[in-house]
């Protein structure tokens, strides 16, 4: 048999892999590892891949969205453009993909639901590129009073009497607090933490985000100020009112599970999961219900939409959640998560572009932006620090 059979065959095989197919249209760490380790066993693999990769794109690129249709048609295409271009038999020797493998993989797929990350385009050209810049991350940073503390990797604080327990991969220490003094937690982009605060109120830090918070809460009320984005699970206490104060609008709790948004240069919002909150700027007051979203613009003036929160919150389980999303929004995602600065804003070549699906968060950029080209027919490279993401032409099958 030939080198190029065996190739053929190998290829092939791995798109009759149900795990193997979940693995590049949904990947999270654990699936990430499982391929990662057989490419370090067998080389060869990583150029299997590569052709088996290029069947998907030539199946999903044009697609707009999926739905369980869509899923049986994609691998049934799959298949059938498998079979006819190697002119498969049924031998002793040769395996053939049945339609019983087919129905096995196509169950793999539908299982994915939603969790695929997904662009769709109008247009495309060779020349339409976007470049983005990896940075140096920095340290997250804890101050009280005239003490400073950094830290390398994400942190969790627990706010005692007197101190500051923190928590890292590398057990729990001691710091001590500043009883009198405004605290400041800054969370650089490539970075997240948590903080339980002096009240029992649960806040997850997003990257890029600053938040300042007292050593104890006084007796009037709650308050802490925010730049950036927070998840928070504010403790009951229906004497004090729990206030978030960002630049631009203040959010109003006594206890309840909300998200709030409040980038310097992304769209304002604040998300309600449950309970009840209000949203203030300097001349509109706005009460929320569960599952509402409250948009805010710089001008001060608020509109509300019924959502599914999913995709304001899903962050803090590692995940984001994007549903027919601008792809500007998507990369300023990608920017903070990994610490990247793409070149996107002044293109419009790709304003035509949105996501639908799910990006799991993984550590590996690499996976991030495979899973990202794989879904585009788009090209990915990454020189050094700088990543090129180019549109393409649609590619042909490979014989």
């Amino acid at each position: 048999m030939t080198e190029k059979n065996n190739m053929s065959r190998s290829y092939i095989q791995l798109l009759d892999d149900a795990k193997f197919l979940e693995w590049r249209m949904a990947p999270n760490e654990e699936l990430n590892a499982y391929w990662d380790s057989l490419q370090q066993q067998d080389p060869s693999l990583q150029k299997m891949i590569v052709q088996a990769d290029l069947y998907l794109k030539e199946f999903i690129s044009d697609k707009k969205s999926f739905n369980n249709a869509d899923k049986e048609f994609l691998l049934e295409s799959i298949f059938k453009t498998i079979e006819d271009q190697a002119n498969r038999k049924l031998t002793c020797n040769r395996k053939t993909i049945t339609w019983q493998k087919y129905v096995a993989a196509a169950s793999a797929i539908l299982i994915l639901a939603t969790s695929i990350l997904f662009f769709t385009k109008e247009k495309s050209s060779d020349a339409d590129v976007i470049t983005g810049s990896q940075l140096d991350t920095d340290q997250i940073q804890l101050v009280s009073g005239d003490k400073l503390f950094q830290f390398e990797e994400n942190i969790d604080i627990q706010i005692n009497e007197s101190s500051f327990e923190v928590t890292t991969s590398a057990g729990t220490n001691e710091l001590s607090l500043d009883a009198n003094s405004v605290n400041k937690l800054t969370v650089p982009y490539g970075k997240q933490s948590k903080i339980r605060l002096p009240d029992g109120s649960l806040v997850w830090l997003n990257a890029g985000s600053t938040l300042e918070f007292p050593s104890t809460f006084g007796n009037a009320q709650r308050e802490i100020k925010l730049t950036g984005e927070i998840y928070i699970e504010v403790a009951t206490d229906r004497k004090k009112r729990f206030m978030v104060q960002t630049p631009d609008f203040t959010v109003e709790a006594t206890g309840t599970a909300f998200n709030v948004s409040a980038y310097e240069k992304a769209e304002l919002s604040a998300v309600l999961v449950e309970g009840k909150i209000s949203v203030h700027t300097g001349g509109h007051v706005t009460e929320m219900k569960p599952n509402e979203l409250a948009i805010i613009d710089r001008t001060g003036k608020i509109e509300t939409k019924t959502v599914n929160t999913e995709s304001y919150t899903s962050w803090i389980n590692g995940y984001l959640t994007f549903e027919d999303t601008p792809i500007t929004r998507v990369l300023a995602h990608i920017e903070r998560y990994y610490n990247i600065e793409f070149d996107y804003l002044d293109n419009p070549n790709f304003q035509d572009v949105t996501c639908t699906g799910k990006l799991y968060l993984t550590e590996n950029l690499d996976h991030i932006m495979r899973s990202v080209t794989l879904m585009t027919n788009t090209e990915y490279t990454l020189n050094d620090k700088t990543i090129i993401i180019s549109k393409k032409a649609r590619q042909k099958t490979p014989q």
